[in-house]
């Protein structure tokens, strides 16, 4: 069967693929080819079918939708979002061509295609930091983009700079004077604002938004990248959506779960390879010297179970066995800056064995506390309770980035690893 050719009313024609690589409610993406040219690209257009299928009066969102979304990319050109390279109509409807990128990230992160796929701690801080520049260029615009997820974003070709991520399909964004408005956006990927609603008029739901809600989004995201799953209140918006859709949230607004909760936390600390954090900011994990008194000699190492020790605060140079320091562990004679290097007046700064330490070799300046700090900022249940500005987010993402920088790149030899015990996830490897 010969593929389908689409004239434009631009003087330009495109050879597209048999069926679209990716649709939503008001539109739908062809891989396409342009025939004069050979060029790939991506065409976009009305999702036909489903328009017909809405009453007349709501028909015209469809087209609103996607021409706001080209008179935008139109006059908004940037490296952090998708680029337009034509606009046109087709039988009175808009059609917008867009650069051709190699897959959604929802469609990179996919089981099915890249089984066990685990991300660098470095990328994805790096992914996140393009994603909000984009939104810094969408919300300068006075928009709100509303519908931040996976199937939005999408990744160009691997090179030695890394991927690009680029942000794609602007047809849910408002401007930041529509405060009031009708439901727009994905369940599991809003926050409560945009999933509950603000008022009701007869079956006719509004909700109350802003710039700051694309933040909650954002948190989302890096949740899910960081852990592989959603957080317990996306699970339960899905949940709520699919069952009664609207009216179920409706029911729910005056109780709805926190953003961020406990198990949540924990996940995510898992996820950094690190069990729990102190009061004073000191990562713990299963591997903890606990000092029993003031003869070296007593330093044991606590198996599984979660001591306070420390490891020998103010120990410079010298010859320490190393069952009197972590017995079992490495065997052999190490000198105290090859377990401890830089360990001087409580210095806890340089070394990959800290005190308090749980969950495998990090700077006690690790990016967990960071992370952690900035998750729980982006999913505040209040919107005045989150960055105001993506401004804030970069700063906060430049630290996190300074804090990878400086984490071993591959750990020291080690003999004798006690079983059950691997390296965090996210611990950079040189191959």
């Amino acid at each position: 069967m010969d593929r389908q050719i689409l004239q434009l009313d631009v003087g330009a024609s495109y050879r597209l693929e048999m069926k679209p690589i990716a649709s939503s409610t008001f539109g739908e993406i062809w891989a396409a080819e342009r025939c004069e040219t050979g060029e790939l690209v991506a065409i976009k257009q009305v999702r036909r079918d489903k328009m017909r299928e809405a009453p007349p009066q709501l028909r015209h969102l469809w087209v609103d939708g996607l021409s706001r979304e080209i008179d935008f990319l139109d006059g908004h050109r940037n490296c952090h979002l998708v680029t337009l390279l034509r606009r046109g109509e087709l039988d009175g409807l808009p059609v917008m061509v867009l650069e051709r990128m190699e897959c959604s990230l929802a469609a990179f992160l996919d089981p099915k295609r890249q089984p066990g796929n685990r991300l660098d701690l470095m990328i994805v801080v790096e992914w996140l930091r393009q994603i909000t520049e984009g939104i810094g260029v969408i919300h300068r615009a006075g928009l709100r983009h509303l519908d931040l997820k996976p199937d939005n974003l999408l990744l160009g070709e691997a090179s030695q700079l890394g991927r690009k991520i680029k942000i794609a399909d602007l047809g849910t964004s408002l401007a930041t004077t529509s405060w009031n408005h009708i439901f727009a956006g994905t369940p599991g990927w809003q926050p409560r604002e945009q999933f509950f609603p603000l008022r009701r008029e007869g079956m006719i739901f509004y909700y109350e938004t802003y710039p700051s809600s694309d933040f909650f989004a954002l948190g989302l995201l890096l949740f899910f990248l960081l852990t592989g799953r959603q957080t317990c209140f996306a699970r339960e918006c899905v949940s709520l959506h699919a069952r009664e859709q609207e009216y179920a949230a409706w029911t729910r607004r005056e109780s709805p779960p926190p953003g961020f909760t406990e198990t949540d936390r924990r996940v995510l600390l898992e996820a950094l390879g690190v069990s729990s954090l102190t009061t004073d900011g000191h990562e713990e994990g299963p591997f903890v010297v606990e000092h029993t008194g003031g003869d070296h000699g007593e330093d044991t190492l606590v198996g599984d179970e979660q001591g306070g020790g420390t490891l020998v605060p103010g120990l410079v140079g010298g010859d320490y066995e190393a069952d009197t320091i972590a017995p079992g562990l490495v065997g052999g004679n190490y000198e105290a800056d090859t377990i401890a290097p830089g360990l001087v007046d409580n210095d806890y700064e340089e070394g990959p064995f800290v005190p308090g330490l749980v969950g495998g070799p990090l700077l006690a300046s690790s990016p967990a506390r960071e992370i952690l700090a900035l998750m729980e900022t982006l999913l505040a249940d209040s919107p005045e309770e989150r960055p105001q500005s993506t401004a804030e987010i970069l700063d906060r993402l430049a630290i996190i980035k300074e804090r990878i920088s400086r984490l071993p790149l591959k750990p020291e030899p080690v003999r004798n690893i006690p079983s059950g015990w691997r390296f965090p996830r996210w611990f950079r490897k040189t191959d």
